[in-house]
């Protein structure tokens, strides 16, 4: 019930764009979903898509919160740049939701597994997370 809830979409968007790429995300969801040979890997990715979705084109920060915790889900305990972006994501969204202590937290663990896979200072993702993290604490 919970993924169906998350996973409906909301057509009360004016932009028809909107409807028509989260009509997409939603359908490679489910097709995801559907196929026990998919990989975690493909459904991390899809549930990402759906919470940016969420995020950025619906302004539904704390909906994208809940897409990005299932994205979570799917990954394995080895840390990967596509988890750290994920976190970097969710702190994004705790920022829109003035949630700054989240936010923080959720950028350190990007940082930390920026730190894992030894992403270099100056790679552009953690300069990015730098970044939202230090306006975050300065807030």
């Amino acid at each position: 019930f919970f993924v169906d809830a998350l996973m409906t979409p909301r057509l009360d968007e004016d932009e028809s764009s909107t409807n028509l790429h989260l009509h997409k995300v939603l359908s490679n969801l489910e097709q995801s979903l559907a196929n026990p040979n998919a990989s975690m890997g493909r459904t991390m990715s899809e549930w990402s898509a759906l919470g940016l979705v969420r995020c950025h084109m619906q302004n539904k920060p704390a909906v994208a919160l809940l897409c990005f915790q299932e994205a979570l889900k799917c990954c394995s305990s080895r840390a990967c740049m596509e988890m750290a972006i994920v976190y970097h994501d969710m702190g994004y969204c705790h920022e829109r939701l003035y949630q700054n202590n989240e936010a923080d937290f959720a950028y350190q663990q990007a940082i930390t597994i920026l730190d894992e896979l030894c992403i270099p200072q100056s790679h552009p993702r953690r300069l990015a997370t730098q970044r939202s993290q230090s306006r975050v604490t300065r807030a």
